[in-house]
């Protein structure tokens, strides 16, 4: 609060200076002994601890100023620090000095049961109270202090900075921010004070900021809503309202767990203004489509096959596994070598859906290798059809070999004139396998069985050899 004295002049201090007031250099005159109140009638008191003294005023002072005073012939200046703060006229300050000296100079008794009573007031005293604040709660505030002068013959006005009169009673309501001055006249002797009072707004609202919540899905049964606070050490309260209205939190975070819009109202618990914001959650229950190619075929050529994988998602994650349950891959696509039946797992990341597909691997891989039985000719050559003993695809290749490994056709068929072992490799076009065939070719002589001519046993010759000399005697000969 502010203190100000008018005599063609105000100046705001929130000291009272009720002594430079009165034109009293030097001293602070009490505010409870200021104001002065008409005599009782006689026999009635004011007060049961003091004695009325023979002067008819009794004022306390307190030497707390250095003033320094000036004057002229109508008029006398106060200073202090070299700024004028008062200007008092010269009958005042006779009149006021003569009450103070005829208080100070009146003798007490003991007679303390009795009371005294005070004359009618010389000054005026404002008071515009304390300072105050307008805010969201408290709209109007009303301005008036308790060291104001009471009674009739004081007069009062409030003005506002602009010099706009708002009220003529000692209290006014006011709703507006700004400077507002209280200005006491005491009728009886043209003494006037000043006081001023600041009004000011705190009606600014919580500023808070909330963090773009997840999307409930498939693995996301919960989301959570988080509040920012701009000046983290607001004192504040919130209220959470769900999709349906109902009031679901008052903690400063939100954890939700349905779709829609959720409301949070943040209150500042210094000057009651709220603010309100509203967030969407979203869900997403859609599963994504998984794709694979078609079904896919190991050959002797293609020991190696690409599994391809598609989906829709945006942003997918790929699992490939085996029949067994190992994963193989996490790739969109994944190259495997081995038969069998591959599952691909598709999961969109935004939902935690996931989907499946799968493909089948098959095996075209067989590579034998034919023995055939001895062949025994006793012909001068032999023909040898490999087609005898598979049945190639169309393209395929055939290549004749002696057991030493010399090529010598490239034919399905051959004409063997040696006897020897032959193989015959048969490679398949469709799926590049190879089948050996091996033979074993033998070509036998002409034999002539002489068993000699015949012969008599007598008992002389009781034994006789048998055998011809045309009968071969080579050791492979039996």
């Amino acid at each position: 609060m502010e203190v100000a004295s008018r005599c063609g002049m105000a100046r705001r201090d929130k000291a009272r200076l009720v002594s430079s007031r009165a034109g009293l250099s030097g001293y602070n005159v009490q505010p409870d002994h200021v104001q002065m109140q008409a005599p009782p009638e006689s026999g009635q008191w004011i007060s049961p601890k003091i004695k009325p003294p023979n002067n008819i005023y009794h004022i306390t002072l307190t030497n707390t100023l250095n003033l320094k005073p000036s004057y002229n012939l109508f008029f006398m200046y106060f200073y202090t620090n070299n700024k004028l703060i008062m200007r008092v006229s010269i009958l005042t300050i006779i009149l006021v000095t003569s009450i103070l000296f005829f208080s100070y100079a009146a003798p007490l008794d003991n007679e303390s049961s009795k009371p005294t009573y005070l004359p009618p007031a010389i000054t005026a005293i404002a008071d515009a109270g304390p300072d105050t604040t307008l805010t969201c709660v408290v709209n109007t505030v009303t301005l008036e202090g308790m060291n104001t002068s009471m009674g009739p013959e004081f007069t009062y006005e409030w003005t506002d900075e602009f010099g706009n009169v708002i009220g003529t009673d000692p209290a006014v309501d006011v709703f507006e921010a700004g400077e507002f001055i209280l200005s006491v006249t005491n009728t009886n002797t043209s003494f006037e004070d000043m006081d001023t009072t600041i009004v000011t707004f705190n009606q600014e609202q919580v500023e808070f900021s909330i963090t773009e919540p997840g999307v409930l899905g498939c693995t996301n049964s919960s989301v959570l809503i988080d509040l920012v606070l701009v000046d983290p050490n607001t004192n504040a309260e919130f209220a959470w309202a769900g999709p349906s209205g109902e009031v679901l939190s008052t903690a400063e975070d939100l954890v939700a767990t349905q779709a829609g819009a959720y409301t949070v109202i943040v209150t500042d618990l210094e000057n009651g203004c709220s603010a309100e914001e509203s967030v969407f959650v979203e869900e997403d229950f859609s599963a994504p489509i998984a794709v694979t190619n078609v079904q896919q075929e190991l050959t002797c050529d293609n020991t190696v096959v690409l599994l391809e994988g598609n989906t829709d998602a945006q942003n997918a994650s790929f699992e490939w596994t085996n029949s067994a349950g190992n994963v193989v891959s996490t790739n969109q696509n994944a190259e495997v070598s081995e038969p069998g039946i591959y599952i691909l797992t598709v999961t969109n990341e935004n939902n935690g859906c996931i989907a499946s597909s799968q493909v089948e691997v098959l095996s075209n891989q067989e590579e034998e290798t034919i023995n055939v039985p001895t062949i025994t000719s006793s012909a001068a050559s032999i023909t040898l059809d490999a087609e005898d003993f598979v049945s190639p695809s169309p393209g395929s290749t055939f290549e004749w070999a002696t057991a030493a490994g010399m090529v010598f056709s490239t034919t399905p068929q051959v004409e063997i004139v040696e006897e020897g072992v032959y193989v015959c490799m048969v490679t398949n076009a469709t799926n590049g396998c190879v089948t050996a065939i091996i033979y074993n070719v033998d070509f036998a002589t002409t034999l002539e069985a002489d068993a000699g001519p015949d012969q008599t046993l007598t008992c002389i010759n009781q034994s006789v050899t048998l055998g011809g000399p045309n009968t071969p005697t080579t050791t492979d000969v039996t």
